[in-house]
This record gives structure tokens, C-alpha cells and sequence, in this order.
């Protein structure tokens, strides 16, 4: 994992990205995704300052199945109580479903 200040110009799909004090982590798309995603990812590892404009366009299901490969399986349930077995039982739709509701502007973190 990346924890140092400056990234390299060029990230591969193995890379993930630390987006340092908030301790998210944030996956990269792998080569085979649009290259405007692997443009967005490069960019935000090279420049945590910059303000992207509309990304829920490029919010789709193969992002987040992708994306879906990172999470810690392991980890607690959070305040809804749904663990990652759970929620992998029906991953098409709850990842379907939240890319709608983040899309739609109706979702909220809890």
C-alpha cells in the first residue's frame, strides 16, 4: 500500500491508493476499465487538492464489483447491521441499487 506523499505518475491496477487521514482506501480501476477512470484514479493519487466535477457517470456496476474485490470481508457490520457475507448474497443488486441511490442523490452514509 502507498503511504508516502508523492505516487508515481503511472499506477497499475494492483495499486490502491491511501487517501491519507480520513484512512479511507480508495481501489484503482484495473487497465482493461475506460481509460477516463484510469485518468481520474492517476490523477487523484498525483494531486489530493483536486476538485473533480461529476463523477457519477462513470459509477457503474463493473467499477464496483471491482471495487468489491478490496473490501475487508472480515470486517464488523457497520450501523445497518449487514456484514459482507450478507451483503455478497445478493452483490448484483445491492451494488445495482447503490449506485442508483448514489446517482439518484437520495443516498446517505450512516
Amino acid at each position: 500500500m502507498q503511504t508516502s506523499a508523492t505516487a508515481p505518475a503511472l499506477l497499475n491496477h494492483r495499486d490502491v491508493v491511501n487517501a491519507g487521514n480520513a484512512g479511507a482506501v480508495f481501489c484503482l480501476p484495473p487497465a482493461s476499465m475506460q481509460s477516463s477512470l484510469r485518468g481520474i484514479a492517476n490523477k487523484a493519487a498525483q494531486n489530493k487538492t483536486h476538485r473533480f466535477q461529476n463523477l457519477y457517470r462513470l459509477l457503474t456496476l463493473e467499477f464496483l464489483l471491482y471495487c468489491w474485490r478490496y473490501v475487508n470481508k472480515k470486517a464488523a457490520s457497520g450501523v445497518d447491521r449487514i456484514n459482507a457475507v450478507e451483503y455478497a448474497l445478493n452483490l448484483n443488486g445491492n451494488a445495482l441499487q447503490l449506485a442508483a441511490s448514489v446517482k439518484g442523490g437520495w443516498y446517505r452514509a450512516k
